[in-house]
């Protein structure tokens, strides 16, 4: 019995047995497809992939399933210039969101952002794919 409804008779005890429906099939795929989650191992490849040289590691976060943030800067070729990769894996996190895992460019005059291109690079079916 309940505190709240002391007339109230749970079904299993009136022999009554409770289902849900079935799923769609593209949810019950979905739940079967595990999504990859790179590891930093993954993701500093794919930066030496874009970046041709070394760079400075700015910020890095990880969550109990790996690293899903990733910031790095090169120097730009004019005085004062800097460019940023940002790795982000897909999700909702306290420095941001992402819906997918991607690598962005902002780019920096002075220590101020003058501009971006992203995605530079994008996780597809578990494969890095460089954007031209």
């Amino acid at each position: 019995m309940s505190a709240e409804n002391p007339d109230f008779v749970p079904p299993e005890e009136k022999g009554l047995k409770i289902t849900q429906p079935d799923a769609p099939q593209e949810v019950m795929d979905s739940l079967e497809k595990t999504e990859h989650i790179p590891t930093e191992k993954e993701v500093r490849g794919i930066l030496q992939e874009l970046i041709a040289g070394p760079y400075t590691v700015e910020r890095k976060c990880s969550d109990g399933k790996g690293l899903y943030l990733l910031d790095v800067r090169v120097s730009g070729d004019e005085e004062g210039e800097a460019v940023e990769y940002s790795y982000m894996r897909k999700g909702r996190y306290p420095e941001g969101q992402a819906s997918n895992t991607r690598i962005d460019i902002v780019y920096y005059q002075d220590g101020v952002p003058v501009g971006g291109d992203g995605p530079v690079a994008e996780l597809d079916d578990g494969k890095w794919k460089v954007i031209a």
